[in-house]
């Protein structure tokens, strides 16, 4: 196993701010910052919302996919001819998600899943 020293605690302090710690062992306050691109999409389902899971078939629908603009605005995300989208969001839940709500999804092993709903 090959050995390292360092002549300055200086020098060691360094090589722990680079790989993301400091000299007693903490995470770096920078390092905990959120990061800036999502692993989630906000979608809105259909008028007929998306069908609840039975048995092991999952539920899904073909959703609208939004982004938050500025100012925190939810705006419908188009393709570059300008044209509505969809894509397919599936249901995990044995209960149904309404049509026309809102909802935060993940990937799940390549499949878009629903996570979260706008139960309002």
């Amino acid at each position: 196993m090959a050995g390292y020293s360092f002549k300055n605690r200086s020098d060691i302090e360094a090589v722990l701010k680079l790989i993301g710690k400091n000299p007693k062992g903490q995470i770096e306050q920078g390092v905990r910052e959120r990061p800036r691109i999502t692993h989630g999409w906000i979608f809105k389902t259909p008028i007929a919302g998306i069908p609840a899971r039975s048995g092991t078939t999952l539920g899904s629908a073909s959703c609208q996919p939004y982004y938050i603009e500025t100012g925190g605005v939810l705006t419908i995300l188009n393709d570059e001819a300008g044209n509505p989208q969809t894509m397919t969001v599936y249901h995990i839940g044995a209960s149904p998600i309404a049509g026309g709500a809102y909802i935060l999804c993940k990937e799940v092993f390549g499949w878009i899943v629903a996570d979260m709903e706008d139960c309002a």
